[in-house]
C-alpha cells in the first residue's frame, strides 16, 4: 500500500486508516496543529501507514486533562482515578503496537503539555514489594519520539532529553525498541523537512517501522 492517506477529522482525533498490521499511536505535544513537531510526525506516520499499519494522530492541544495530582489512586488501586480525557490515551496506548511522540523543545525541556502527559503515565506502573514498578502496559511495544527545536545545535545542548526518554519508554514502561531524535534549526521560517536531522529521523523512521 503506498500513497497519501486521507485525513478523517472527527473532534480531537485525527485518523488514517490504512492496514491491519500494526496500530501506530502518534501524539503531538505541540500547541500549534500545524507547525514542524506535527510536520514531521505527519511524514512518520505517512511511512507506517505506507506500510500497511493502522495510524491515529492525536493533538494534545485539543485534549482536556489535568496535571497528576499525586494521590497514588493509580497504586492503591490498577488504573489512575482521575476521570478526564486521559482514560482514552490510556487504552489507546494499551491498544497500540507502536507508540510515536512528539513536542518541541520550550525552555529547556518538552512543552508542558508532554509532560504532563507523561507525569500521567506513573499510573502505568504497577508497585512491586521492593519498591520498584512492573509496567501496566503490554509487553513488545515500540516507541518513538522526536524533538525539534530553534537552536541550530539543539541535538548536543539538549541531548539528555533522549536519555530521559529512554528511562521513560524502556526502563519503566517496558518497551522493547526504542529511538529519539532532536531536530535543530527549526525556526517557524524554515521548512523543517530540509533539515538534514529530519531527513535522518525519517529515515530511521522508514527502517524503524520496517522492522519486526
Amino acid at each position: 500500500m503506498t500513497g497519501n492517506p486521507r485525513w478523517d477529522d472527527k473532534g480531537p482525533h485525527i485518523m488514517r486508516n490504512g492496514g491491519e498490521r500494526s496500530k501506530v499511536l502518534a501524539i503531538n505535544g505541540s500547541p500549534r496543529k500545524n507547525g514542524n513537531t506535527a510536520t514531521l510526525l505527519g511524514e512518520i506516520c505517512k511511512i507506517a501507514w505506507n506500510r500497511g499499519d493502522k495510524v491515529e494522530l492525536i493533538n494534545l492541544i485539543d485534549l482536556d486533562f489535568s496535571d497528576c495530582m499525586e494521590c497514588m489512586g493509580c497504586k492503591k488501586g490498577t488504573e489512575c482515578v482521575t476521570v478526564d480525557d486521559m482514560q482514552g490515551i490510556y487504552k489507546k496506548m494499551q491498544e497500540a503496537d507502536v507508540i510515536v511522540l512528539g513536542s518541541p523543545i520550550f525552555m529547556d525541556a518538552e512543552t508542558g503539555l508532554t509532560k504532563n502527559l507523561i507525569d500521567r503515565t506513573y499510573a502505568l506502573l504497577s508497585p512491586r514489594k521492593d519498591g520498584t514498578f512492573d509496567t501496566r502496559l503490554r509487553k513488545g511495544k515500540k516507541a518513538f519520539v522526536v524533538f525539534t527545536c530553534g537552536m541550530n545545535d539543539g541535538e548536543v545542548i539538549y541531548h539528555r532529553l533522549t536519555t530521559r526518554y529512554f528511562d521513560t519508554f524502556v526502563t519503566m514502561l517496558g518497551c522493547k525498541d526504542f529511538r529519539s531524535f532532536i531536530v535543530p534549526g527549526t525556526s517557524t521560517k524554515v521548512n523543517v523537512l530540509e533539515r538534514p536531522a529530519a531527513k535522518t529521523v525519517l529515515e530511521e523512521a522508514s527502517r524503524f517501522f520496517g522492522a519486526e
